[in-house]
């Protein structure tokens, strides 16, 4: 039995593939697909798939056509169909519950190792076949069935698979077995696998360096959460995760889900959700809550991030109303550890803009503030390179940086870098991360006031050029009530004399002197 080892010299387990090949029913191709917060495991039989295209090609069921026959191109089965059916489970599919009993047979995983069956509706390649809509085989499955893969005629279509859902502090270790048995000839596995066991390793490895920060944020409710997040601040980890983006398969963004096609924000949920699942198991494992036993977890803010860092659930107990100053205090803390901005010839601006047209309308709430992104240099006088220009097709950014010189990065790269770095501090900017050529983002009232009052502070702390409205800062600016009192005249009849026209009881007071607003 050989082992891997694992953060502070746990040793994982890895079990021996050898001999169990008798103990596998079917021959199949393992996937897996990240969604729903956890990674989900589906196979394609290539028993049930032979079958299937043997009866599409006239064959008696169960004919291996592989015996003799040349590689079989695929438009020869394709029949045109204007009102093709579509199918709602994949064609050849491993039930999830077969499927999660070949990897046990296999001691690829146990029972606890994973959550209730699932199931992860995707948007494959499919072709009509007799007026219905057939899923094409993946890659590796139509090279064991001698299957010519052909483009033409493929069409994206929905289908559901039904899964087997691993634990999020399980799937390092489940992925690495996973890898020990593709030598076995009954199981092989797709590229998205693949893709995922390179992802396990990163995350293996980040931990073992123990690169990881504890983080804390605040939800919709207003509750506060602690995690455990992995640092990739360092240039061979970023370097590491681009190359490892750039490699994701297209079925690994085919998950029909809020993630959509985005391949960071997959590979990213993914890394943040399962570093954390499994340093707070380990941490458990290791007895660290007993060291806030006992603690005053509401007055003491420190026991009470730390319960949320070591606790099976992430909510932060904090006193009502406190929730703000003990956000800031971590936000301004976790700024610190991020130096690289110090280093750098130039550093991020952000520039906030008030709404076109009246002040009235701003503080009224109509229109978008909007936030816009520069590079700056910390020359004296500065020199400010404005978004626009480092996202032209003529690079005009590089160039500016070529002038000011002392960056090795492109000017695309350190906009980008500056903006993951102050996204850790203020979440709101991970919106623009989503954009290929982020600019600025828009902000409501509400959020520019937050940007501000709260985190402009922070920001400017960790090294951040904040350029905001003029008046912003004056006395004029801040919250007030005013109270403006007036008068009615007298009336003419009564002669200038108070109370001497016919007045009903009560009409001489504050109320028939004054009017307020």
């Amino acid at each position: 039995m050989a082992s891997f080892r694992r953060p502070w010299g746990r040793p994982i387990r890895r079990s021996d593939p050898s001999g169990i090949a008798e103990a596998l029913v079917h021959m199949f191709v393992l996937h897996a697909a990240w969604t729903q917060n956890a990674l989900h495991l589906w196979a394609e039989s290539e028993d049930a798939a032979s079958s299937a295209f043997a009866e599409l090609r006239g064959l008696p069921s169960g004919t291996d056509e592989t015996d003799g026959v040349d590689d079989v191109p695929a438009a020869e089965v394709v029949a045109t169909a204007t009102a093709a059916q579509i199918d709602e489970r994949h064609a050849y599919q491993i039930p999830a519950e077969a499927l999660l009993e070949q990897l046990v047979q296999a001691g690829i995983l146990v029972p606890s190792d994973v959550a209730d069956p699932g199931s992860v509706t995707m948007l494959l390649p499919h072709r009509v076949v007799d007026d219905r809509w057939v899923p094409e085989p993946s890659e590796r499955l139509a090279s064991r069935l001698r299957w010519s893969l052909d483009s033409e005629g493929l069409t994206l279509q929905p289908t559901t698979v039904t899964t087997v859902p691993i634990r999020n502090e399980r799937m390092p270790e489940i992925l690495l077995r996973i890898e020990d048995h593709l030598q076995n000839e009954r199981i092989d596995a797709g590229h998205d696998v693949l893709f995922w066991i390179e992802t396990a390793r990163l995350i293996l490895d980040l931990l073992e360096n123990q690169r990881f920060i504890p983080t804390m944020a605040q939800e919709r409710d207003g509750a506060l959460r602690a995690n455990w997040l992995p640092w990739l601040n360092d240039r061979e980890t970023s370097a590491r995760v681009a190359h490892l983006l750039s490699a994701i398969p297209a079925v690994t963004c085919a998950v029909d889900d809020e993630n959509g096609s985005d391949g960071w924000n997959i590979l990213e949920n993914a890394i943040l959700h399962v570093s954390d699942a499994l340093i707070r198991n380990i941490l458990i494992d290791d007895d660290y809550p007993e060291a806030i036993d006992g603690r005053d977890l509401i007055g003491d803010q420190h026991a009470g991030w730390l319960a949320g860092l070591l606790q099976p659930t992430n909510e932060i107990p904090v006193r009502h109303g406190s929730e703000m100053q003990m956000l800031r205090a971590a936000r301004m803390w976790i700024a610190h550890l991020d130096d690289r901005g110090a280093s750098r010839v130039v550093r991020l601006c952000l520039q906030l803009a008030e709404p076109e047209g009246e002040m009235e309308d701003a503080s009224a709430g109509r229109g978008s503030w909007r936030l816009s992104f520069h590079l700056v240099t910390t020359d004296d006088p500065p020199i400010m390179i404005d978004a626009e220009h480092i996202w032209n097709p003529d690079s005009a950014g590089d160039q500016m940086l070529s002038r000011i010189g002392g960056e090795r990065e492109s000017a695309e790269d350190v906009l980008l870098a500056e903006l993951a770095r102050a996204a850790r501090i203020w979440p709101r900017l991970e919106e623009a991360l989503s954009s290929s050529s982020p600019m600025g983002i828009d902000l409501s009232l509400e959020h520019a006031y937050e940007f501000l009052r709260e985190m402009r502070p922070i920001l400017v702390e960790s090294g951040v050029e904040i350029l905001v409205p003029s008046w912003w800062g004056r006395s004029q600016s801040r919250l007030a009530a005013r109270l403006l009192i007036d008068s009615d005249p007298l009336e003419s009849d009564s002669g200038g004399t108070w109370g001497s026209s016919p007045a009903r009881h009560g009409d001489l007071g504050l109320h028939s002197l004054v009017n307020y607003s």
